[in-house]
């Protein structure tokens, strides 16, 4: 370790005139101090190796250890930001199904909303319908009195003109039948007055003729005046 730090031993100087012996006690030290050298060398080089491969070592340990630690916070930090997206996720999704609910909500109440509104747009139909029934059934009752009355006025008038009419009928024919029985009178007459005046020439010839003429006549007024009294 020395002589590689400090560089090779200084070799003495020989003597002047060495002996045989001498010279190869010298060659023979100085190969072992050769020897010893490079030991020395192959030692320090072998420190040295050791020191550099406990170095790399550590290094390559320091190394491992680092990407450990940077795989361990490259996963902390995937975790976290898997958290997060999650989170978000989670969040988002939240206010998706908040939205629809509210969505669904409104959707239910503006549902009740128009069938309330169609129940009483059909509650007011039944309504004006049986108030249009009501006053239509109204205005029969009222059009069925006014004709039932004025069918009442007309059969009356029809009556009244009926009974008009009749009573001129009757009219008529007590006047034509006064003067049917005032033609049958006359008539009458007439023939009495030729039976009389017949009956007149008999009369005198013949008095139980004159007796049935008489009777005759009477019987004929009698009959005249009857049927007048039954018209």
């Amino acid at each position: 370790m020395r002589s590689a730090l400090c560089g090779p031993r200084p070799i003495a100087a020989p003597a002047a005139r060495p002996s045989s012996h001498r010279a190869s006690s010298l060659r023979r030290e100085k190969r072992e101090r050769d020897k010893h050298e490079r030991k020395e060398a192959a030692a320090e080089k072998l420190a040295a190796e050791k020191q550099v491969s406990a170095e790399m070592q550590e290094r390559d340990k320091k190394l491992l250890e680092a990407q450990v630690r940077l795989s361990a916070e490259v996963k902390e930090r995937d975790k976290r930001a898997l958290e997060a997206q999650t989170r978000a996720e989670k969040q988002a999704l939240a206010a998706k199904e908040a939205e629809a609910k509210q969505a669904l909500e409104a959707e239910k109440s503006l549902a009740a909303e128009r069938d309330r509104q169609a129940t009483a747009r059909e509650t007011k139909l039944l309504e004006m319908r049986r108030e249009a029934e009501k006053k239509l059934m109204a205005e029969k009752a009222e059009i069925e009195a006014l004709a039932a009355e004025r069918k009442a006025v007309a059969e009356a008038k029809g009556q009244a003109e009926l009974e008009r009419t009749n009573e001129e009928l009757h009219k008529r024919a007590r006047a034509q039948q006064g003067s049917l029985d005032k033609d049958k009178a006359v008539e009458v007459a007439q023939v009495s007055l030729r039976m009389v005046g017949d009956g007149l020439n008999r009369l005198l010839d013949d008095p139980a003729a004159a007796a049935r003429a008489v009777a005759l006549v009477f019987g004929a007024a009698a009959a005249v005046f009857g049927s007048r009294e039954v018209c």
